[in-house]
């Protein structure tokens, strides 16, 4: 399994807005145990996918800024952001095909 990026405020314009690949966000904490399960999926998803997409995590806790200004109020949350927008938005723990579906599809 390969090991996820990590976003924040710092490098959030560079890294996800910026970034010519489609990047797959999660707002996540240490201390929320289906954010733990959510990131053994993107660890799963960044070892097949990890070439073709960027997949990482923010910690919500340390990065409210970025939580609140794409309205994350619960996590996970995971966007799906292409050419700096939001094309997708899951809520709670997805599973591996949604998120491999999201990531494939093409973008209108």
């Amino acid at each position: 399994m390969a090991d996820l990026m990590e976003f924040n405020s710092g490098n959030w314009i560079e890294e996800v807005l910026k970034s010519r690949k489609r990047v797959l966000v999660e707002f996540g904490a240490d201390w929320c145990e289906p954010c733990r399960r959510q990131n053994i999926i993107l660890r799963q998803l960044a070892g097949e996918l990890g070439d073709q997409v960027k997949i990482g995590r923010v910690d919500f806790d340390r990065n409210d800024n970025l939580a609140y200004h794409y309205q994350v109020f619960g996590i996970p949350a995971l966007l799906v952001i292409d050419q700096g927008k939001v094309r997708e938005f899951f809520e709670g723990v997805t599973d591996l095909d949604s998120l491999r579906r999201a990531l494939k599809s093409p973008m209108v």
